[in-house]
Order: C-alpha cells, then structure tokens, then sequence
C-alpha cells in the first residue's frame, strides 16, 4: 500500500502507481506504515510486449513496456535484521491422518523466529508430486499467531470415478526468508457402494435369497448400512417389505434375506403391486446413517404361487 510520495499521484489504468522515493506498507508490515521506502536500482529497458487493456498512447510514448531488469527492493534496517535473524518452520502436520472427501481438515505448522503477523504459505500437492516442478493443487495463505501458524482445507478426491488407487496429499510451508518445509501424508476416503446384486434373480417364496454387495474404502471403518427392501415404489408405505442392517466389514460382502412373508404381508403386498403373473418384484434401498445411498440394485422375482 502506497502510504506517501515525494511527487504528485501518479495512477496507471486508475490504480496508484508507487514511484522511487515512495513511503508504502507491505504485507508482512504487521500494522506498521510510512518506514519503508521503495528503491529501484537497476537499468530500465523497453520490450515489445503488449496486454489487455493497456494503454496503448502511453506504449507509443514510452517506445514499448518499460521493464527493470533488476530486482526492486524495499530495504529498511529492521527488514535486514529480520532477513539475517534464525528463523524456521517445524512440526508440519494434518489435524488427522485419515478423512472422508469433503470433510475439513486442519493444516499447521510451528514457527521460531517468524515475525508475528508474518503470511506463511500452505501448498497442498498429491502424494509423489515433485514441488520443484509440479504445481501444487492449491495455496493457502496462513499468518503466524503466538508462534504456530494455520489454515482450513477441504479434502479432496482427484482419482478418476473407477481410481482404485489411495488418494493421499502432503503440503509444504514457506515463509519469507525460510526453508520451504514438508509434512507428512493424509488419506483422503471415498467411500462409496460400487454394486448391488441378487445371485438368482428368481426364487419362490419361503426361500431366502442372496444379496451381493460390492464396496469401495468402506470396509477400514466397518459401518453398519441399513437394507431396505421394497416391492415397486420406495415412496409407498404399502410397498414396504422388510429392513435389515448389515456390516460392510469387508469389499464384498453376501448377505441373505429370507421371503417368508406372512399372509397379512402377502394380500398388502398382492392387493397393490402383484404383477399379471402374481409375482412380486422385490429391489433393494441401502442406507448409511439415514442417508442413501447411491446403487443401481436390480430386482428379484419372487414366485408367490398365485
């Protein structure tokens, strides 16, 4: 921020421009102003180079964009002090080792000799990225607080749909004058049902039927899923059959469900939605804490006799 000049404003495109000579706050400033001065050392060179919304008289005046070839820099005594001063980034570190996709996590760090109110940047990269080159998925800009900096990510899932290979993430920390540091990895779950399906697609009634049901990073945690068990429409009371919980304790789990159905449940059932074959078509509802979730089951034909 450009907090005083030694000659009248001077504005490029409408926005202030800072001159040799200049008083400005930078971001690193932590409140303070007007104790900084900019200084531009350097030879000052026209390139060919035109961008949108230049001004194009301004260009023709000044033979070209005018580039400094050196580095500008803004120097005080204490920013000498502070660049020269120990400083470093320690104990990087992820609010928990293991996550569902799109739950928030907690990325920190410690800092020892880092001016308080100083930017520190977090930059998240998947697991094997080479951050000299590769490009991180995203930055986060933290301030050093009491020695400890922090920001807030919500974890993502890159894989595509059928990726079957863990999604782990590690983030770097940088601040001025220090050691870019890196953290360990975090996992990041997608845990989802990936099939549902009958091993007959017909039995007669007073059989038991075997359910198939295929998972994806669902069985580390073990979750217990409702099975809801339906004849045509979820929606209808008169459609419901049966419900039965189940433990996703593995990738692939069977499970059997008997069809002995007494005979108020058979006339319920028969008066609404008994086909022209006095069949029922039974499908699956699987549900996690209330919620469904997302399967393609198919149905199995029940043989009522009728």
């Amino acid at each position: 921020m450009i907090t005083g000049s030694n000659i009248k404003a001077i504005n490029i495109n409408g926005n202030p421009a800072a001159v040799l000579g200049s008083t400005v706050s930078t971001c690193d400033d932590a409140g303070q102003s007007d104790h900084c001065t900019v200084v531009a050392p350097g030879t000052v060179i026209t390139f060919p180079i035109q961008y949108p919304g230049q001004d194009q008289e301004q260009y023709k005046r000044d033979g070209g964009l005018p580039i400094n070839v050196s580095n500008p820099a803004v120097y005080t005594p204490e920013d000498i002090a502070y660049r020269d001063q120990p400083k470093s980034l320690t104990a990087l570190q992820w609010s928990a080792s293991e996550v569902n996709k799109g739950d928030e996590v907690t990325l920190s760090c410690s800092t020892s000799g880092v001016r308080e109110g100083a930017g520190v940047m977090f930059s998240i990269y998947p697991e094997g990225a080479d951050t000299a080159t590769d490009p991180p998925l995203m930055d986060i800009r933290g301030k050093n607080k009491g020695s400890r900096a922090e920001v807030k990510w919500i974890a993502k899932d890159i894989r595509k749909p059928d990726g079957d290979q863990p999604m782990k993430w590690f983030f770097t920390a940088w601040t001025l004058y220090c050691q870019k540091e890196e953290s360990g990895v975090i996992q990041v779950l997608n845990p989802r049902i990936t099939d549902v399906s009958w091993k007959k697609k017909s039995c007669f009634l007073g059989e038991k039927a075997e359910l198939t049901i295929k998972s994806f990073e669902m069985s580390n945690k073990s979750p217990t899923i409702s099975i809801e068990l339906w004849e045509e429409d979820e929606n209808s009371p008169d459609d419901f059959v049966l419900t039965q919980e189940e433990k996703i304790d593995s990738d692939e789990i069977s499970v059997t469900i008997p069809f002995d159905f007494s005979q108020e449940e058979l006339e319920r059932l028969s008066d609404f939605d008994m086909d022209t074959e006095g069949d029922l078509e039974i499908f699956p509802v699987l549900k996690y804490q209330d919620e469904k979730l997302d399967t393609k089951p198919g149905i199995v034909r029940i043989k009522t006799g009728a």
